[in-house]
């Protein structure tokens, strides 16, 4: 298990390297590594009673997320939104990076993601397909913190993040947020 980064850490900012595939594959190495940092992100997922999370969420700034929301974890190399479809909603939306805060974020019903899946022994080709309600708002949620954006705090007003940093900064000095880098 790997300890999440408490907003407003400076590299949960940072875009995330893509994996190259090609080099990946070539590497047998490579590929266990890549293996070994899905598992620790699908305990450390499990931990935190997460949903998702985006690599860089544990400090490792690579194109990688997992996903829980239908009783297994899923693990998403390289993956990007295509496209987003059907109407937009306001969701009440949190983040592992984030705890115990809720923001009201506009999210689309589906979301068309492309991505590269991680097998035993290599990565596979890219696939894509179209996710619906709340599988669709996490992979959209992760694939903003790959581009160094967290919707919920980014979108909300200056005010509201003030009191969002507020609030984790005396939790921190609290000792409520111990496990959190």
């Amino acid at each position: 298990m790997k300890r999440v980064l408490l907003w407003p850490n400076p590299t949960l900012k940072l875009v995330s390297a893509p994996v190259d595939i090609q080099e990946l594959n070539a590497d047998p190495t490579a590929v266990k590594a890549l293996v070994d940092l899905a598992k620790d992100m699908a305990t450390t997922m499990g931990t935190y009673r997460g949903v998702g999370l985006a690599a860089v969420q544990i400090g490792i700034p690579v194109r990688v997320i997992t996903t829980y929301t239908d009783g297994t974890p899923r693990v998403y190399v390289n993956p990007r939104v295509v496209r987003l479809e059907g109407g937009s909603r306001m969701v009440r939306e949190g983040c592992l990076s984030i705890p115990g805060i809720f923001e009201q974020t506009r999210r689309s019903e589906s979301v068309v993601l492309a991505f590269q899946p991680l097998l035993t022994d290599s990565v596979g080709a890219e696939e894509t397909f179209t996710a619906h309600g709340l599988l669709a708002q996490v992979l959209a949620h992760e694939c903003e913190h790959l581009d160094g954006k967290i919707a919920m705090v980014d979108d909300a007003p200056s005010a509201t993040r003030q009191l969002i940093r507020g609030d984790l900064s005396k939790r921190r000095r609290g000792g409520l947020l111990r496990d959190y880098v």
